[in-house]
């Protein structure tokens, strides 16, 4: 069954249907190796038990209300983010705010109001760095000590490995502004994908020979590293190989930050339509050309590399 998708606490029980529950939450950006591995714990118990696995997770990121000037710019959109969270077994997902009332409820009263009035959970699964209530103040030692009174089982899920580093939504962040997408795809499971709505451009790439559906980004959503890249992108409910260049322009008047992309073999009209494209690649820095026809003879090298990359799977 699809996964049940809920936007008030207040409604949690009565979906729960007296079934025992695995119980985990966070922010889950990007749903990572790490977040997979912990997903994928809560579902195992949840089969094992004949229960269901649930997950608490937030609109925004927290420090958008703790401390904006230090929030992260997302990984994925908050429907991307539930879709896989779906895809690693999970059966229900409370999506609320992360308001004021949260950010002040003590760990006690969380445990308490949330884990176990709202869910009613028999098993909490945490992250090796998991903190939640007031402050940060809560930690697996605290659920530890409050599990024999509270009727649950404490569960902790060891960080996942890559290379000897942990993986983190932080370090995929500083990947993906390097232009490192190959590392980043390979700490997140799967390549990561760009997603925007196709908007009105100044037709440059047409007047080259390669025209481009240019995204809008929503705000608050991470834009990898200026670069021409190798990518793919579901258009016309087929997939369809392509490239994508992150940059300023610098060939013509530069302008602000722009993603462009320009799918091989496809002419149709996407203008207003979401997009979401997968990077596989970084094939070269952006960079300025002496002229129109000087660019034009480079995206052709670039089509050229990015069709042999994207061959090879």
């Amino acid at each position: 069954m699809p996964m049940q998708v809920i936007h008030h606490l207040e409604d949690v029980p009565s979906v729960l249907a007296g079934r025992p529950v695995a119980f985990t939450f966070g922010v889950f950006d990007g749903v990572h190796l790490g977040h997979r591995d912990l997903l994928h714990a809560v579902s195992v118990w949840a089969r094992e038990h004949g229960g269901l696995a649930a997950v608490l997770t937030f609109t925004e990121h927290p420090l958008r209300l703790l401390a904006p000037a230090y929030a992260p710019p997302l990984l994925s959109s908050l429907n991307r983010r539930l879709r896989l969270i779906e895809a690693a077994g999970i059966d229900l997902a409370a999506v609320i705010d992360f308001d004021r009332e949260i950010a002040d409820t003590p760990p006690e009263v969380f445990v308490r109001d949330i884990v176990m009035q709202r869910f009613h959970a028999r098993a909490v699964f945490l992250g090796f760095n998991s903190r939640f209530g007031q402050g940060g103040g809560g930690d697996i030692g605290l659920l530890e000590r409050l599990a024999p009174g509270c009727g649950f089982e404490v569960r902790l899920v060891a960080p996942h490995l890559a290379e000897g580093d942990v993986v983190s939504s932080t370090q995929i962040r500083g990947l993906l502004r390097d232009g490192q997408v190959r590392r980043a795809a390979a700490l997140l499971g799967r390549p990561h994908a760009v997603e925007g709505t196709v908007v009105e451009g100044r037709r440059r790439g047409h007047m080259l020979g390669y025209p481009t559906a240019n995204l809008a980004i929503d705000e608050g959503m991470l834009i990898p590293g200026s670069g021409v890249y190798a990518v793919r992108a579901e258009a016309g409910g087929c997939l369809h190989s392509g490239m994508m260049n992150i940059g300023h322009r610098p060939t013509f008047e530069p302008g602000a930050l722009s993603v462009e992309v320009h799918l091989f073999d496809f002419d149709s009209d996407l203008y207003g339509l979401p997009l979401s494209v997968e990077m596989i690649e970084r094939l070269r820095a952006e960079r300025r050309f002496e002229s129109p026809e000087a660019l034009r003879h480079q995206l052709g090298l670039d089509a050229e590399q990015a069709r042999q990359r994207l061959s090879r799977g």
